[in-house]
Formats: C-alpha cells, sequence, structure tokens
C-alpha cells in the first residue's frame, strides 16, 4: 500500500489510452489521480463542444449573416446551415449559366411577340442575345413551300413586316449572329394579319379599338401564369394585362417565403432562448433549423432524461483509508437522489446504519487496523435503489501520508464476505472475477453444506437458513485456471 499510487487500479494503465464517456473530450488516458480524462474539444472557441456544434470550425451566431464565398457569379452570399458561405447565381435570364459567363456566349433569341397587326403589317420582337451584332430573321406563308423563305437581317430585337396579305398566316423564326457566328434558331411563332377591316394585333378575335389587351389575348385575363418571381404565388394574368402574383411572407420579417431562411418564423430570432415545451430539456434556443431545441438534462451522460430515471443504484464505489482509525466512502451521485443510506461494519465490531445527503462520508473514530465492509443505497422521493456493496477497506496501525493502497497484487484475487458475522443472509464479492466460477460452503468438520455457481459479474448473495447456528464456515470459491481463495464466515443467531 505504501508503495502504490493508486490503490484498486493497475498503475503500470497511467498514461494509457482510456474512454471517459464524454463524447467532447479526446486523446482520453488515465491520469497520475487514477482517473480516466481526456481533452476538451472547441475548434471555434465558440463555448460549444465540438461533438455537439452544429458546426465545428465555425461560430454558430453565424448562421444567416452575410460572407463572401469567393465566387464571382453569386450574389446575396450568405453562411448557411450546413456551415457554409453561399449565394445565389447572377442569372438574369434564368438559363443557369452565370451571366458573367455568357458575354461570349451566342444564344438564340426567346420570347417571339407579334404586335401591333394589320391587314398589311406586323410588328415583330423578341429577347436580346447578350453577344449579338444583328439578328437573321425568316418568315412565309404557313404551308408555303420553304424556298419561298424570305431571310432578312435585322440590327436590333424587333422588325416591322409590311407588304403582307390580309386575313393570312404566317410563321417566323429568328436567330443571332454574333462576330461571325450564327445561334441556333428560335421556335417558330405564328401570327394572322386581319381582313383589312378590324386590325386584331393579338389575334384574339377582337378588334383593336375594342380590344382591352392590344397584342394581348384578352379570354387569358383572370387564367393562370407565371410572373418569373420565385416570391410570388398564385400568378394570373390581371386586367392591366400582366402576369401577377401574390408577395409571400408569412412571417411578416419583410423576406419573401422563397429567399427566407425559416418561414413562419422571424430569420432575427435564429440563437436567441425560446422554449421547447419538453421539461426533459434546458437552454432552449431556435436554431438554424428554424426549430426550438434545447440539451438533455442529463448530469450522469448516459443519454436517459433525469427526470425519467427514477431511483437507480449508485455505481463507482470506493473506499481508502485516511489513517489507522478513518476510512472514506465515496460513489457517483444519482441524479433523483435526495439522499443516501450508507452502511459499514469493521469486522468484529458492531454495525452502523446513517442517512447522509451527499455522496462521500468520512469516519474518523473506526478502530484501529480493522477491515471494514460496506454498502450503500439511494434514497429518492418515491423509491430507493437495491444496496450495492463497496469494496472492503483495511485500516493500517500506522498508514504513510497520502492515499492508502491495497495489499494485494492488481490481479489477484480477493474474496469478500459482507455482513461477517452473518445473520439471515450474506453478500459474496469477488475481484478481477474473469469466468463465471463454483462456490462451496463447508463447515469446519469439512461437510459440504451447499455449492453454488457465482457469475463473471463477481458477487452472490446466498440465504444461511440451512447452514445452523452459532457456528464457523469456510466459504471456498474455485475459479477456473486459478488458485482457490476462501474465507471464514461467522453465523450469529
Amino acid at each position: 500500500d505504501a508503495d502504490d499510487q493508486c490503490p484498486g487500479f493497475d498503475d503500470s494503465l497511467i498514461g494509457t489510452s482510456c474512454n471517459d464517456g464524454d463524447d467532447c473530450t479526446i486523446n482520453d488516458v488515465y491520469t497520475s489521480d487514477c482517473d480516466c480524462a481526456g481533452t476538451f474539444q472547441d475548434s471555434d472557441n465558440d463555448g460549444v463542444c465540438d461533438a455537439d456544434d452544429q458546426c465545428p470550425g465555425l461560430n454558430d451566431a453565424l448562421i444567416g449573416t452575410s460572407c463572401d464565398d469567393g465566387d464571382a457569379c453569386t450574389e446575396n452570399d450568405l453562411y448557411g446551415a450546413d456551415c457554409g458561405c453561399a449565394g445565389t447565381l447572377i442569372d438574369a435570364n434564368n438559363n443557369n449559366i452565370c451571366d458573367l459567363d455568357e458575354t461570349d456566349e451566342c444564344t438564340a433569341p426567346t420570347n417571339l411577340q407579334a404586335s401591333n397587326i394589320s391587314a398589311g403589317s406586323a410588328a415583330l420582337s423578341w429577347s436580346a442575345s447578350s453577344a449579338a451584332n444583328e439578328y437573321e430573321l425568316q418568315y412565309l406563308v404557313e404551308d408555303a413551300p420553304f424556298n419561298s423563305i424570305i431571310t432578312l437581317s435585322v440590327p436590333g430585337n424587333g422588325y416591322t413586316l409590311t407588304g403582307l396579305a390580309s386575313n393570312t398566316t404566317y410563321l417566323w423564326r429568328v436567330r443571332a449572329v454574333c462576330n461571325g457566328e450564327s445561334s441556333p434558331y428560335s421556335g417558330i411563332g405564328n401570327f394572322t394579319t386581319t381582313d383589312g377591316a378590324c386590325p386584331d394585333s393579338d389575334n384574339d378575335g377582337v378588334c383593336d379599338a375594342d380590344d382591352q389587351c392590344p397584342g394581348f389575348d384578352d379570354s387569358l385575363i383572370g387564367t393562370s401564369c407565371n410572373d418569373g418571381d420565385d416570391c410570388t404565388i398564385n400568378d394570373v394574368y390581371t386586367s392591366d394585362c400582366d402576369c401577377a402574383g401574390t408577395f409571400q411572407d408569412s412571417d411578416n420579417d419583410g423576406v419573401c417565403d422563397a429567399d427566407d431562411q425559416c418561414p413562419g418564423l422571424n430569420d432575427a430570432l435564429i440563437g436567441t432562448s425560446c422554449d421547447d415545451g419538453d421539461a426533459c430539456t434546458e437552454n432552449d434556443l431556435y436554431g438554424a433549423d428554424c426549430g426550438c431545441a434545447g440539451t438533455l438534462i442529463d448530469a450522469n451522460n448516459n443519454n436517459i432524461c433525469d427526470l425519467d430515471e427514477g431511483c437507480a443504484e449508485p455505481v463507482n464505489l470506493n473506499a481508502f483509508a485516511n489513517s489507522s482509525t478513518s476510512a472514506t466512502f465515496e460513489w457517483s451521485p444519482i441524479p433523483n437522489a435526495d439522499a443516501y443510506r450508507l452502511q459499514y461494519r469493521p469486522i468484529g465490531f458492531g454495525p452502523v446504519s446513517i442517512d447522509i445527503p451527499s455522496s462521500t462520508y468520512t469516519d474518523n473514530n473506526l478502530p484501529s487496523g480493522s477491515t471494514v465492509q460496506w454498502r450503500v443505497r439511494a434514497l429518492c422521493s418515491s423509491e430507493n435503489s437495491a444496496f450495492v456493496n463497496g469494496p472492503s477497506v483495511t485500516l493500517g496501525s500506522s498508514l504513510p501520508m497520502g492515499a492508502p493502497t491495497v495489499t494485494t497484487k492488481a490481479d489477484e484475487l480477493k474474496l469478500t464476505l459482507f455482513p461477517n458475522p452473518a445473520r439471515d443472509q450474506v453478500t459474496l464479492t469477488v475481484n478481477h472475477l474473469k469466468v463465471a466460477s463454483t462456490v462451496v460452503v463447508r463447515n469446519m468438520m469439512g461437510q459440504t453444506l451447499g455449492s453454488y455457481l457465482m457469475g463473471e459479474d463477481g458477487q452472490l448473495t446466498l440465504s444461511t437458513a440451512e447452514w445452523g447456528n452459532n457456528q464457523i464456515l469456510l466459504v471456498t470459491i474455485y475459479p477456473e485456471g486459478q488458485e482457490p481463495v476462501s474465507q471464514r464466515l461467522v453465523i450469529s443467531r
């Protein structure tokens, strides 16, 4: 004991790897104070360990704030819920190509329109191609042979055809000409000239003079359309001849739902306190996923809410001598325990039973040099746990300063009987038991009173009812591959 740094623990493990059960630490090792401990990981220094951190390496509070993703083809860059910085593609013509990359692209014209149609003319227009120097326009009468097609060179993105036949349908198309190369042709448009009596530029059968929307089919008013704005819904053609929808901002934060990180929640609330309605969590906050969530209340890190655990048995029981007449008993706190019932007995002396509020207790008035057996249970408001036996502690007659040590080798078996003397039952405890082993109880005449099997957990409670009264018995365990170990048991009744 005087030379053992860690009683009850193999000193050679100090400095070797272990697992302290805390996901927030790494490089766990056994330390010189006989504990397993690691290094707390918080790479972004935001006070949240990396294991629990949404964005290790980035302060979570930056989510939803402006940044620069280094891409000239994006705008409105923000830190996202995936912890990255990203923006929206600059793409005015919605062709999934960055506008900055389209400068030299010779793309086909789109959005073909025919307006101001009369008996002999029609105004044609289309969306401009950014790289076009001019356009090639082709038209012909519907069902006419292809060799009758007329091709025109047009400098801009519009042209008025004249000299057309009345009451006739024409087909037309256009392509961009860009510095010696040409784009593909557009789709084919059509229009029908009037009969000369009444111009009908939109071919809706309504004379332009009487038409609510010249250049537009009035029958489409009130029907669905697409105004090209992701921030609107229920788009329809209106009485002013435009396509328009209703702006969607369900949380009234001035940001349309399509661009809003949290539709239905003001984005400014992200990272602020809330109540998730769960009594098993604390420190509830609105997260980047727009939900309110907290951290599980779990003091013993077993992934079970402390409020749901009931009255668990004490664990990590330890006892050590402070002097020849003093010993300390300790165990891990139980979340729901109001107090603990500690029972201990120096062998050959009377038992002690006390209720204490904490998970450690020191008795400075024990019999000198005695061996003390003990057990403890948790006392909760509505129930109590079972008793758990702790390792016995032997008080030296003259102990040096510092923590005491055990006298056995780290791997040597030690059989403990509690209580001893015993009355109605006795609990056998064996350390370092590797496999289930046979336990035999004999009287001092050598007669076998019983044979039992102890599990590899090293603990067995037996009734003494059939072993006789007021006698000394010999209890022996026969572990596989090791020498038998025996202890005397006093039956007192």
